[in-house]
Formats: C-alpha cells, sequence, structure tokens
C-alpha cells in the first residue's frame, strides 16, 4: 500500500499461487534477488519474528529491479564499505553496479533502499561508514519510500506520454496519477513553486533571513510544521538547534517524532533528523536555503533555532 501510494504502481493478494508474481515466504533474513527472473512466483523472504515494513517495502522494490542504495556508482563519495566486517554469504549484496541508472537523483542516505551501519555484520560490526557523520545513525531506519525512492521508481515505470504536465520546479517531476507536479514536502502547487503554509501548533511566519548578525527564534514545532531559513545567493548559513526546555529523551530518531534538516545542496534528498534530547546541533549549509520541517503529534513542542550568515 505505502509503494502504490507514492507510485503509479498497484498491488491486489491473491492466495492462488499460480497467478501470484510475488511470493512473501519467512526467512531468517530479508533478501531477494535482483529483478525478473524465470521463477514465478519471485519469492521474496521475510525474517521471522523481525517484521520491519521498512525492509519488506526494500525488498519488493529490489524483485522489481530498483537496487540497493549503497551499490550505486557514485556510492564511494558518500560512504565507505568495510568488507572484512560482513558476513561472507552477504558481500553480494555490497557489490557496485556502474550500469545502474539513477535518472539524475542524487544520493540518499535514508532511502529505504540503504542498508543499516551494521546489517550482515559480522558479530554485529560496522559495514558502512557515512562520510556524513550526522547520517551515521539514520541509514537503514526508514519505514517508508522517501521523496527520491518514489522518483526513481516513477522514472523507471511510470511514464505516461500522453499526459500533458506543467514544467516542474523546486525538484519536481511529473505526477504518476495526474497531470500535476509531485513535488518534495516542502513545495506546493501544481508546479512546485508554492511554499507550505503552517497550522496552528506552528509558529505561523515561516520565513526566517540569516544576517551578519546572529538571530535567535524559538518555534512551535507540534505537528507537522516547515520553515524555510534564507541568506543571500552565495552565501552560506550556520546553524544551531535544541530544543527548548525539553524534558523528554527518546534514545533512537523516528521519522514522526523528529525534525528534519535539508542543509545540502540537493535539498530533496532526505535531510538529517533532530529528536528531542538536551544535545544542541551545529550545521554548516552547503548552499542559500536551509529548511527545517517537524513531525510531531499535535502537540506543544519548541525548537530553538540560531543562525547567522557565513561564507
Amino acid at each position: 500500500l505505502k509503494i502504490s501510494k507514492e507510485t503509479c504502481l498497484k498491488f491486489k493478494q491473491t492466495k492462488n499461487p499460480r497467478k501470484a508474481l510475488f511470493s512473501y515466504q519467512p526467512g531468517p533474513f530479508y533478501e531477494t534477488n535482483l529483478g525478473k527472473r524465470r521463477e514465478i512466483p519471485h519469492r521474496i523472504f521475510v525474517a521471522k519474528g523481525k517484521e520491519e515494513i521498512g525492509k519488506t517495502i526494500r525488498e519488493t522494490l529490489r524483485a522489481l529491479g530498483v537496487d540497493y542504495e549503497h551499490n550505486r556508482y557514485d556510492r564511494d563519495k558518500y560512504i565507505i564499505i568495510h568488507r572484512n566486517s560482513i558476513k561472507q554469504r552477504f558481500l553480494k549484496y555490497f557489490i557496485v553496479k556502474n550500469s545502474t541508472s539513477t535518472f539524475n537523483i542524487g544520493y540518499d542516505y535514508r532511502s529505504v533502499m540503504h542498508f543499516s551501519e551494521d546489517e550482515y555484520g559480522i558479530f554485529g560490526r560496522r559495514v558502512i561508514t557515512a562520510k556524513n557523520k550526522l547520517m551515521q545513525n539514520l541509514m537503514g531506519k526508514t519505514q517508508d519510500l522517501t521523496f527520491y525512492d518514489a522518483k526513481l521508481v516513477n522514472k523507471r515505470y511510470c511514464r505516461f506520454p500522453s499526459q500533458i504536465h506543467p514544467p516542474c520546479h523546486n525538484y519536481g517531476y511529473s505526477h504518476p496519477k495526474s497531470p500535476i507536479c509531485k513535488c518534495p514536502s516542502f513545495a506546493d502547487g501544481i508546479d512546485c513553486t508554492g511554499v507550505i503554509a503552517n497550522n496552528h501548533f506552528c509558529t505561523a511566519g515561516n520565513h526566517f533571513y540569516a544576517g551578519l548578525v546572529t538571530s535567535t527564534t524559538d518555534l512551535k514545532v507540534g505537528g507537522n510544521c516547515t520553515f524555510y531559513i534564507h541568506t543571500d545567493y552565495g552565501e552560506k548559513i550556520r546553524l544551531k538547534l535544541l530544543f527548548h526546555n525539553n524534558r523528554r529523551r527518546h534514545r533512537t530518531c523516528k521519522d514522526f517524532r523528529s525534525v528534519e534538516v535539508r542543509y545540502k545542496s540537493d535539498l530533496a534528498a532526505s535531510g538529517i533528523l533532530f529528536c528531542p534530547d538536551n544535545t544542541p546541533i551545529l550545521i554548516k549549509s552547503e548552499a542559500h536555503l536551509v529548511i527545517i520541517q517537524s513531525h510531531f503529534p499535535p502537540e506543544q513542542t519548541k525548537l530553538r533555532i540560531i543562525y547567522k550568515q557565513v561564507s
């Protein structure tokens, strides 16, 4: 259902194995073969007693021909693979595919197709090191398709030349089901040129300018909120975040109870997650725009941001 929600692909359950294209079977690990094979139905193994919807989505997309994110041709720019720490049987799941088309879509550490730092590691050793340290603990934790996951599937399988779409902006692309653009979560409108308005659990004003003098702002971030921090074109932003007067601590950052910060030049790739604890985080943007989005239940939650223009 989650794949169908974001793409043109439709799934229908059947109890007749002769009609099935995919067969989900219990196994010791989440795994399947890449792409179409002679065997029908295509077997997808789901770890018994460890049901994780994200990994089920991951292996379903792999069966459809989408390879793991960490096997992209450009992975060495973003991660280090520790081959000596990987269980011998699973080395085949860490092989770079130079022929894989990325459709000019950027690397996404939080892709549902990405392994975690210790997946298939010997005695739980680290097998992947992220070159962006802030992403280290976020790899392999996503439970749904990211914007780039869905874009890759739609670009590959969901083209309808007869449907007329407007030109898309802000990383948007032709919607697979409607004659509009499919936008990242921080853009709106039929062509993705609009911005997101906040609800009453959020600070209403959501555009801020980072100047040469340091600014401090306390934001209400209950519910789903979006904030844009701009500075002059060609300049960058230094940003510090901390939860204001917060007493709750969460050991694991969850997509649905966190603040996502997009600070890279590629704003459509998943951002880092910042969760309610007492440890401030300091970021320097790669470009002149930072986007902050909160994902919390509707409640009174406050985030303090301290920001300034830097070169």
